[in-house]
């Protein structure tokens, strides 16, 4: 019997447990000779009637003032966790059967309460389930700027991340650039005869009215002249913003140097109007200073317009000009030229940006647009019928980053439908394939499709180009960052270099007819040629040592991975099988060791295989499709992502819309239970839950789930191959600690980000909707901050400090004060995810199987929101 003290005895006096356990001594006898006899296979109804002993003990007075001796608060929070426990299946009758006896004999408190205590001690002591053993082959995460949102987006926090992203994928110099963005054009009569108008003012190989000393002031006064006097009957009109209130509609204040907007427009500057960014500086020095900064304004234009293909910058720093390009796989240039030295391309250049017509300046042409109303025409997938979709002038969703997907979403104007576009990598199956396979599946509480129109590629928008080597960044470090990851952007930018990082998306055969063509006069001088040459030289260079060194770390990394697996068990290696397969749809022949495990009841019969082979079609073609492009990875220089139009049903609104805390909870029950059925029913994975995928849905509408999941572009066929594709981004604050430390995505990974969302928007988004609470009293510093600023390693160590006890009352700390109600069941809830080992620390692998983390979480959520009906029908 355990030591009680005279303050755990005087508690136990001062609230007895009256008879609130004398209903249970019938089930409980019951119980225990229904074990008695069939001892070696407890029965359902053992287990449910000991969850409930221990569901009456938690909510006596005594069990919230008895001390906890594992460490918790009281000794409730540990009947809580072992009443988790038991619900998980985690269930022995043996380690119970002490109370139960003292409950049916009627014993005193103290001894009941002395039982309960040694069987705390007792189970804790116990290892956990066993997890999964981790595997490390998964797609690489890499970080994006889309976490940094409203008054987050300052300089200092913004260029880190912008580095980031583009720190593998920025390339100068691209052959044929000019030819393709400044040549064979309806207008290059006029921009020729603007030159040909100009050209007498270039005189001794300079210049002679282009400032001498080219401020930013002295040289926009340059161009406006120049304007008026060549240009002003061109679609485009350079301006300039005086100050950073001037231009408008984006979410931090900027102040352009000179953008370009059609002529026309309001005279208030809006960013939703700017077409062409410059960046000026009167001196040729820390070029990546003004590139990180024209790649802030480049974000702020996609995040206005959303839809947009790509965007044409350049800088004038001194007298050396650089024309860019950003599109969703990262930026690329002309390469730098002397404005003096190469007169008539700088004339071209000029003249050109003010009269790009709308596809050429990268605007979105596939949504019509009529006033401000927007319409979109998609083929429905069940019938073939051409449908015309009106869109909600503002977006639902947009994803706030360069070198990413570019998610936006808008719901349809009769609120039926929500319109999605996005950006994925050719080397996944298209969005539309994963919900057919769903739907054929029939899986409850995910989007239905209704139609999808491929609209263009990153590769067709490039056509025409000749990339080299990605360019070397001398300084890995961006001065204005403190949050970047140095050591992570090396390793993104030596696994971007492959054995086929030189080849050209067009044939050699173009590529020399391309050279041909080019007129001498538009060529680089051969200073500046020469100087690339060595740049690239350089590049090279460092490109063959980390191919080296690469290969060498490879070859370690196998070795150490054949003598693991030497080592493993026949069981281990069967428990990552099952986990990779929940529904052992791939599960290879079982080995004697096999059979000591119960993982046959989730194996299905050979008549239910053979049912399912019709339905793995779909399921095979993506299979084909993942397995054909993985052995093509590095056939191109560059991430080629697909733009595709896809039109889903039912509509509805953001989760961090909620109106309730019921409701808020029934839409995060039910996307866990949609996660389920996709998972255990469709045999797809989600990988990329976060806030803006889970959307509050009409109950009536939607087969009865108040929450539903979308966005599924990202799932992985379970069983299937890597894709290929180069990296995925994803939203650190909902990431979970095993994939920011580079382990594969299991599906419980999936559900700690459920977790972080529901933590994300309590602590988070309750304060800036103000719901029943003021925006003023919110924590001055979140801690939050810290789950999205830093590198992986940093972010997943943070998480793992705040997913302790006493960490996670920080995090609890947070919630406005009208949301205490559902703290109880977030504790709960990190106790489900986060066991304890042995040896006291976080446990976070992956069980093998996954009804034991899937039924405790959603009977949690149930059981919330029981609780929040009866507090509101009391307060009432």
């Amino acid at each position: 019997m355990a030591n009680l003290s005279q303050d755990d005895r005087t508690i136990i006096v001062e609230h007895p447990l009256d008879d609130s356990l004398g209903h249970l001594r019938h089930v409980l006898k019951k119980a225990q000779q229904s074990y008695d006899a069939i001892v070696d296979d407890p029965s359902q109804e053992s287990l449910k009637t000991i969850s409930r002993l221990l569901g009456a003990l938690l909510l006596s007075e005594a069990a919230a003032l008895l001390v906890s001796r594992n460490g918790n608060r009281d000794i409730a929070s540990d009947l809580f966790k072992l009443r988790q426990r038991v619900q998980t299946g985690d269930f022995n009758y043996e380690h119970y059967r002490a109370l139960v006896q003292r409950i049916i004999q009627g014993a005193s408190d103290v001894d009941i309460w002395s039982t309960v205590i040694n069987l705390i001690i007792t189970i804790s002591r116990l290892t956990p389930p066993i997890s999964i053993p981790p595997s490390f082959d998964g797609t690489p995460i890499t970080h994006s700027s889309a976490s940094q949102q409203g008054e987050e987006q300052t300089r200092r926090l913004l260029e880190g991340r912008i580095f980031e992203e583009i720190l593998s994928c920025t390339y100068r110099g691209v052959g044929g650039f000019f030819s393709k963005y400044f040549e064979g054009k309806e207008w290059n009569e006029r921009s020729k005869k603007v030159y040909n108008a100009v050209k007498g003012r270039h005189i001794d190989g300079r210049w002679t009215d282009f400032p001498e000393v080219p401020t930013e002031k002295a040289v926009y006064k340059w161009l406006s002249r120049f304007q008026d006097e060549f240009l002003s009957d061109a679609r485009g009109i350079y301006y300039t913003s005086k100050s950073s209130s001037e231009l408008t509609g984006a979410e931090a204040r900027r102040q352009l140097d000179v953008f370009v907007k059609p002529s026309g427009v309001d005279a208030k500057h809006d960013w939703k109007d700017v077409q062409v960014i410059g960046e000026l500086r009167a001196s040729n020095s820390d070029w990546k200073t003004k590139l990180l900064q024209l790649g802030r304004y480049m974000r702020d234009v996609f995040f206005t317009q959303p839809t947009r293909r790509f965007i044409h910058g350049f800088t004038i720093l001194g007298t050396t000009m650089e024309l860019w390009v950003f599109d969703r796989s990262g930026p690329y240039s002309s390469g730098p030229f002397d404005i003096h030295e190469e007169p008539e391309q700088f004339i071209q250049a000029i003249a050109g940006y003010a009269m790009m017509s709308d596809e050429e300046l990268g605007l979105d042409t596939f949504v019509e647009r009529d006033g401000g109303d927007l319409f979109i025409t998609i083929t429905e997938d069940a019938t073939g019928e051409k449908k015309r979709l009106q869109l909600q002038r503002e977006p639902l969703v947009v994803q706030r980053a360069i070198v990413c997907r570019g998610t936006n979403c808008y719901r349809t104007e009769d609120s039926e439908y929500v319109v999605k576009f996005s950006w994925t990598s050719d080397k996944r199956p298209p969005e539309a394939d994963l919900l057919r396979m769903a739907r054929q599946k029939k899986v409850e509480g995910v989007a239905e499709l209704l139609g999808y129109h491929r609209i263009t590629s990153i590769k067709e928008i490039r056509d025409g180009l000749t990339f080299l080597a990605p360019h070397h960044f001398r300084n890995t470090s961006p001065n204005a960052s403190e949050s970047f990851s140095q050591s992570q952007s090396q390793q993104s930018l030596s696994q971007s270099f492959g054995p086929f990082r030189r080849m050209s998306i067009t044939q050699t055969s173009s590529r020399t007819s391309s050279r041909k063509r080019r007129s001498p006069k538009r060529s680089r001088s051969n200073s500046q040629r020469s100087k690339l040459h060595q740049e690239n030289k350089t590049t090279e260079a460092l490109e063959s040592a980390q191919t080296t060194e690469q290969k060498a770390a490879d070859n370690k990394t196998n070795l150490s991975k054949k003598l693991t697996s030497a080592g493993q068990s026949s069981k281990s290696r069967q428990e990552h099988q099952v986990s990779q397969d929940p529904k052992g749809l791939h599960t290879k022949k079982r080995t004697s060791d096999d059979s000591e495990e119960k993982s046959s009841k989730r194996l299905r019969s050979n008549s239910q295989r053979s049912n399912l082979h019709q339905e793995h079609k779909v399921s095979q073609a993506i299979e084909d499709a993942q397995a054909t492009s993985f052995h093509g990875l590095s056939d191109e220089p560059f991430d080629n992502r697909v733009l595709g139009c896809l039109a889903i049903w039912p509509a509805g609104r953001a989760i961090k819309d909620f109106k309730s805390i019921a409701e808020l909870l029934m839409v995060l029950r039910d996307a866990n239970k949609a996660h389920k059925s996709l998972y255990l029913e469709g045999t797809i994975l989600h990988r990329d839950i976060s806030e803006n995928n889970i959307i509050i849905t009409n109950p009536k509408q939607a087969n009865g789930f108040t929450g539903m999941l979308i966005d599924i572009e990202l799932g992985k066929v379970v069983g299937s191959r890597r894709t290929g594709a180069r990296q995925q981004t994803g939203t650190m604050e909902f990431m979970a600690i095993g994939v920011l430390q580079k382990v594969d995505h299991t599906y419980r990974h999936d559900l700690e980000s459920f977790f972080y969302v529901l933590l994300w928007i309590c602590a988070r988004r309750a304060w800036e909707r103000e719901f029943r609470c003021r925006l003023v009293d919110r924590p001055k510093e979140s801690r939050l901050k810290m789950w999205y600023t830093g590198s992986y390693d940093t972010i997943a160590e943070v998480k793992r400090g705040y997913m302790h006890a006493d960490g996670f009352e920080d995090i609890l700390e947070e919630f406005p004060s009208s949301l205490n109600c559902v703290k109880s069941m977030c504790r709960g809830m990190r106790r489900i995810l986060f066991p304890l080992t042995a040896d006291g620390k976080l446990d976070t692998g992956t069980p093998p199987d996954p009804v034991k983390l899937y039924d405790p979480i959603i009977q949690a959520f149930n059981d919330a929101i029981v609780d929040i009906a009866n507090i509101n029908l009391n307060s009432g």
